[in-house]
C-alpha cells in the first residue's frame, strides 16, 4: 500500500524537494475518533512523511465543515435515516 501511495505522490511531483502541504483531519469528538485520527497521522507521517493537523469538532460543526469543504479528511461514522430499521429499505 505505501509503495502505491509513494508512486502516486511521486507522479504528482511531491517529494523531498516539494513536500505535501500539511493536511487537516477533522474528527467527531464522540467515541474513539481521536485515536483513529492519531493513528492515521502517525502512519502517514511514518510512511509518507506527511504532516497532519488534528481538529476535534462537535457533530454539528463537523457536518457544517464538511459542507464547506474546510478539511482534507473528515472522520465520522453516523447512520442518519428516517427509517426505523435498515432492513425496511431493502
Amino acid at each position: 500500500m505505501s509503495n502505491t501511495a509513494r508512486r502516486f505522490l511521486r507522479d504528482a511531483r511531491y517529494g523531498p524537494d516539494n513536500p505535501l502541504p500539511p493536511l487537516n483531519i477533522a474528527f467527531s469528538n464522540k467515541a474513539n475518533f481521536q485515536a483513529v485520527a492519531e493513528d492515521i497521522r502517525g502512519m502517514w507521517h511514518l510512511e509518507l512523511r506527511a504532516d497532519m493537523r488534528l481538529f476535534s469538532r462537535k457533530l454539528k460543526t463537523l457536518f457544517a465543515d464538511r459542507r464547506k469543504g474546510s478539511y482534507d479528511i473528515l472522520l465520522s461514522t453516523n447512520w442518519v435515516s428516517k427509517y426505523p430499521y435498515v432492513t425496511h429499505i431493502f
